[in-house]
């Protein structure tokens, strides 16, 4: 008897099953349904209600799903090209400084009545004071120690120190040995000293030897005076921030901020003349 009594169960829940798929399909299809039967519609209407939400909910389920892998790979794109352009961009921006420091040089070349040559600079000198420079031109460029070295505006950097085939090293005016003949720029002034690589505090640099009563002034410009041995005259080199006695009052003293200072130098000029050549 519980044998019969389950295929009974089977057959109950087949024809059910029979009877929401021909409801189902009827309405899908859109196929009317015989008046005898319309019952069938209206006993399943529940379950079709139920059903209908459930399988809507599953779509939003998975719809949910899809998006969020679609928006998952974009994001991923997205970032990839932002990164992209922001590399580009930053190669491009480094481009164009470059060429307006190049052309900066260019323009000082045409202003200036004396031979220049243009270098990079490739690299930093070994020396313990780190105030040395390594640049790309050397002794097949015609470069011979001692010339002047400058930036694209006339700031003075120092001068050529040690040449080798194809590079050279530079002291700068920074270097605890470098010295150089120093003017006051102002008309009024022009009080003359010498300009030294030593430091009085951090970023200033001695300027000693003026007289006395020497008319010098805070924020006074000073440029290399000519009188040194391989310098023209005129090459920028800072301005002065600190003033104060020196030799028990007989002379003045100054602290010069290097127009160099804190900057990054990344090409030179070195310049040719008579004064600056050797035998």
């Amino acid at each position: 008897m519980r044998r019969y009594k389950f295929q009974y169960w089977h057959l109950g829940i087949l024809a059910i099953v029979l009877v929401l798929l021909f409801s189902w399909g009827a309405n899908y299809l859109e196929i009317s349904i015989p008046r005898p039967f319309n019952f069938l519609h209206t006993v399943t209407a529940p379950l079709h209600r139920s059903v209908t939400w459930v399988g809507g909910k599953i779509g939003n389920v998975r719809s949910f799903f899809t998006e969020y892998r679609v928006f998952h790979e974009d994001r991923e794109y997205y970032e990839t090209r932002i990164g992209q352009l922001e590399r580009e961009l930053s190669m491009a921006n480094e481009v164009y400084l470059e060429n307006e420091r190049l052309r900066e040089l260019l323009n000082f070349e045409q202003r200036v009545n004396f031979e220049t040559l243009g270098a990079r600079v490739i690299g930093l000198g070994s020396d313990n004071w780190g105030h040395t420079l390594i640049i790309d031109r050397g002794r097949k460029d015609g470069l011979f120690p001692r010339q002047p070295v400058i930036t694209g505006n006339g700031y003075l950097v120092g001068q050529v120190e040690e040449v080798y085939s194809g590079t050279a090293r530079v002291t700068m005016l920074t270097n605890p040995g470098f010295v150089v003949g120093g003017i006051v720029r102002r008309e009024e002034s022009r009080a003359l000293g010498m300009v030294r690589g030593v430091p009085l505090k951090e970023g200033f640099y001695l300027m000693d030897n003026f007289s006395w009563d020497a008319d010098v002034r805070i924020d006074d410009v000073i440029i290399t005076s000519g009188m040194s041995e391989f310098f023209p005259k005129g090459l920028a080199i800072g301005t002065v921030k600190t003033l104060e006695e020196g030799d028990y009052g007989l002379t003045q003293r100054a602290g010069i901020e290097p127009f160099i200072y804190g900057s990054t130098i990344e090409e030179v000029l070195i310049l040719f003349a008579e004064w600056g050549e050797e035998e």
